[in-house]
């Protein structure tokens, strides 16, 4: 630090900045908090009035919706001709395509319920195809974090649909992600572009617009859409969106909006703090709306065997898999590597297992050599970031490899590896939602290191244990029969 106003530090040196608290708000969260705070002081029209707010959060058996609402968006020319698709849907795909199509007064808002590999951002492009094909335009598609919208914008491009484009904050995309976006690069927007007119421009004619929940909220948005009317919206991983994140979209668009269709899963990530604030709901936590939710009932990602698994353990056994998957029974799909010798070592307000690094990067290792696609997961940040360390100390491919299960919802790889940490407690494995997302990452296969003892032990009431005891003895590997099952992949 120099300069007259530097305070003295005795020579010591300032290496990091941690900021506690929140930042700025963003233009979401000031609105809401506006709107909450209008309604605390008595001004309840906002909700009465408000028909989306009133359906959301007024639940009424006699719920009405204003009359322009039936006749605001262009009818259905025809039914749509689904076998006209290149990849056939399944019947509770079609069902919720439909039904996000219908115009009817049941259907104006729209809940979908999509566990692991159901197809979801499938569904939400088909819609889009065959919604543009009858005439309609102004659809939005959302969601809470960047790469979810990012992944449906790269379905859109792969079904062959061009006409649309995605809004991206420069923050998040100007020296970080912008490798995210190589695909799609033609169809981004950054916001230092985000002048009215040349907005408006790049926007004249454009069907599909596609951003984060926050972007749709910035006032400068909001101004442009009077050009390109947000008349249906379509929200993914809705089930991570606390409900009072909708108050400044539900508000500015009140004019334009006929159609909502919420997508996500109520057993993957919840909204951010409900852990430690248990009022806090997601729009799938609303029975009188949850109740109606279409649930897309087969899953196409991870082998039956652990589809099967997951579907018993986390959706009642209403979720089938698809079967003709080419990874069949007589393939072991998942392989527990018993690193006996692993001890968690807290580290500041995380915890690492070195000699689960060591297992991982063996494995690691072994998958490149054989020109394996693979992910590698964990539940703490100090063992990403040694793993990751790891990684570029043996000279292997590093770059987005190594994540924590939060930042890995709605990613998938050919193999997953998984490291647990734990040696004792429960700890992240307490938390059936987020176990479930690690889970439920792996199309071919899955390696879990972890020690035999710790999931027969303290584990054995968890997710994890339970798959553990599912697969048994013809799951479990010692680390000394490990290069044996790596090279008959």
């Amino acid at each position: 630090m120099q300069g007259p106003g530097a305070r003295n530090l005795d020579g010591k040196v300032v290496e990091t900045i941690t900021t506690i608290g929140h930042g700025d708000l963003t233009h979401a969260q000031k609105q809401r908090g506006d709107t909450i705070l209008s309604v605390l002081q008595g001004n309840t029209a906002i909700l009465n009035k408000n028909p989306w707010l009133k359906k959301i959060f007024h639940p009424s058996d006699n719920h009405s919706w204003p009359q322009s609402f039936s006749t605001s968006l262009t009818s259905p020319v025809a039914d749509p001709d689904f076998s006209t698709l290149a990849r056939p849907l399944n019947h509770s795909q079609i069902k919720a395509t439909k039904h996000m199509l219908s115009l009817a007064d049941d259907s104006h808002l729209t809940l979908i319920h999509g566990p692991p590999g159901t197809g979801k951002t499938t569904v939400i492009a088909t819609y889009v195809h065959f919604a543009i094909k009858q005439g309609q335009g102004g659809i939005w598609l959302t969601a809470q974090s960047n790469v979810a919208v990012k992944n449906i914008a790269e379905k859109l491009f792969d079904s062959g649909f061009t006409n649309w484009k995605i809004l991206v904050s420069k923050d998040f995309h100007l020296g970080w992600h912008e490798h995210l976006y190589s695909k799609i690069s033609p169809y981004v927007i950054r916001s230092d572009d985000f002048s009215n007119r040349a907005l408006n421009k790049m926007l004249n004619g454009v069907k599909v617009v596609l951003c984060t929940l926050s972007m749709l909220s910035n006032p400068r948005i909001v101004t442009i859409s009077q050009a390109n009317p947000v008349s249906a919206l379509v929200i993914d991983e809705a089930s991570q969106i606390e409900l009072g994140d909708y108050m400044a979209v539900f508000t500015s668009y009140v004019s334009s909006l006929r159609k909502v269709c919420f997508i996500g899963d109520d057993k993957q990530l919840p909204p951010h703090g409900q852990e430690r604030i248990e009022d806090l709901q997601s729009i799938f936590e609303m029975a009188h709306l949850r109740d109606s939710a279409i649930f897309l009932d087969t899953q196409y990602r991870m082998p039956p065997q652990i589809g099967d698994f997951i579907s018993d353990a986390v959706y009642d056994g209403n979720l089938q898999s698809n079967p003709s998957h080419p990874i069949t029974d007589s393939t072991v799909a998942c392989y527990l590597i018993d690193v006996s010798h692993g001890r968690q070592q807290r580290q500041d307000t995380s915890f690492k297992n070195l000699a689960e690094v060591d297992a991982i990067l063996q494995i690691a290792e072994q998958l490149q050599l054989k020109g394996k696609n693979f992910r590698i997961i964990t539940p703490y940040d100090c063992q990403r970031n040694i793993l990751e360390e790891g990684m570029k100390g043996c000279g292997l491919d590093w770059k987005d490899k190594v994540f924590n299960v939060d930042s890995f919802q709605g990613n998938e790889d050919d193999y997953i590896i998984i490291s647990i940490v734990r040696s004792f407690g429960l700890g992240f494995l307490d938390n059936l939602r987020r176990t479930n997302v690690m889970l439920t990452r792996c199309k071919r296969g899955m390696f879990i290191c972890s020690s035999q003892a710790y999931l027969e032990g303290d584990g054995a009431n968890s997710l994890v244990g339970d798959l553990a005891a599912e697969f048994g003895e013809k799951g479990w590997v010692g680390m000394e029969d490990l290069e044996e099952v790596l090279l008959q992949l």
